[in-house]
């Protein structure tokens, strides 16, 4: 309730291997601005968990001011363990960019910011980020995608 009511994120509802498209405005002039924006901030319940999503750029915490993306669960390290996730950028040219990552536990909470080089989260710099993926109208267009590594597991028996 506390990011939902004090810091405006949306809430969705899908199922593990379920595509979210997101088309969204993104603010270059108040990066350009400000170096700091805070875009993409949303809730998903997904089969009874919730994971929380971040897009966050900004020049006092990431070097060059890049593009930062991550998922944090609502639970456990070692529950965190079990889910993935797949972001999918489409380019302004008509090409897509992947960039599949491990969900972080609610209770890592400084890890993005201290180990950002250590491949915990997307990270792209914001100059190649802009050329590459904010199109003329200043709006993205990417996916996420959940996946229950342990439900694949038992699958596959």
């Amino acid at each position: 309730d506390h990011l939902k009511n004090d810091h405006n994120f949306e809430r969705q509802e899908l199922s593990f291997n379920e595509k979210h498209i997101i088309d969204m405005n993104f603010n270059i002039e108040k990066f350009e601005k400000e170096m700091c924006i805070n875009e993409a901030s949303t809730i998903f319940e997904v089969d009874g968990k919730t994971f929380i999503h971040f897009m966050h750029v900004n020049d006092d915490f990431v070097s060059n001011g890049n593009v930062i993306q991550w998922i944090r669960i609502i639970g456990s390290a070692k529950e965190a363990e079990n889910y993935v996730y797949t972001l999918e950028y489409y380019g302004k040219d008509g090409k897509t960019s992947t960039y599949v990552g491990q969900v972080i536990s609610i209770d890592e909470h400084d890890s993005i910011f201290e180990n950002y080089n250590s491949f915990i989260c997307f990270m792209m710099d914001f100059d190649v980020f802009k050329t590459q993926f904010v199109n003329d109208d200043k709006k993205i267009k990417y996916s996420i995608m959940f996946r229950n590594l342990k439900e694949e597991v038992n699958d596959e028996k």
